[in-house]
């Protein structure tokens, strides 16, 4: 009996893993030495995007949804730029205060 899926299980393998891993325990680092560098007003900037790397790595691959039809990517594309742009708001409205 069909229920009208035709999901596909994507098998990830533990070297795609490992990798993935090895990238945020080095881009966690990378955040730890540029917190200790002193950038001026580009420190904010600096740590955000390191965070939307590290966040986009964790997005992709273990919440699966790189293997994800191409429609539901599109909307989280458009939710993570709607907040792009609701973050920047906040930030320039901080930094007028």
């Amino acid at each position: 009996m069909s229920h009208g899926h035709d999901d596909e299980v994507h098998i990830v393998s533990y070297a795609s893993h490992t990798l993935v891993w090895l990238g945020l325990l080095m881009l966690s680092g990378l955040t730890v030495a540029a917190a200790g560098i002193n950038l001026g007003d580009l420190n904010l900037l600096v740590a955000m995007v390191i965070a939307t790397i590290k966040g986009s790595l964790v997005v992709a691959y273990f919440m699966h949804v790189k293997y994800e039809k191409p429609g539901l990517q599109s909307i989280i594309l458009i939710v993570i730029v709607f907040m792009f742009v609701v973050f920047c708001e906040a930030f320039v409205d901080f930094g007028t205060r």
